[in-house]
């Protein structure tokens, strides 16, 4: 994807859901760049690849109150599809995958559950 249309899309997702913060791949700084320019907050992850799978996998196990830590709409096919097929080993279609692991490490001492559904942050 071109970076205009990544910059268009969050302020899209920024106007109608509120302001957040987009945790980008390190190895774009111009993407985090333009998202900055763009009046949107945006950092570079920083985590390791093990961490945010550890931190990815543990939120499927049901907790104590009959839950688990993740919860996913069940018409986001393509990540359904992508966390499926996912190869720790492989790095090839595995951007939702990446951003998922982005947002729970980075967010993971806030100690709230990630609805993919809304793509918004809840309490459970």
């Amino acid at each position: 994807a071109k970076i205009e249309d990544i910059v268009h899309e969050a302020i899209r997702l920024r106007d109608k859901w509120g302001k957040g913060t987009f945790w980008c791949d390190k190895a774009e700084p111009r993407n985090i760049d333009a998202l900055i320019d763009a009046g949107l907050t945006a950092y570079a992850n920083h985590s390791k690849r093990d961490e945010g799978i550890h931190s990815m996998g543990s939120r499927f196990k049901i907790e104590e109150d009959g839950k688990p830590r993740i919860f996913v709409f069940k018409n986001c096919v393509n990540w359904i599809g992508e966390v499926q097929n996912y190869d720790s080993d492989v790095k090839q279609q595995d951007h939702a995958m990446d951003a998922t692991r982005y947002v729970l490490v980075n967010t993971s001492h806030i100690g709230q559950g990630l609805d993919i559904s809304f793509g918004r942050r809840h309490k459970y």
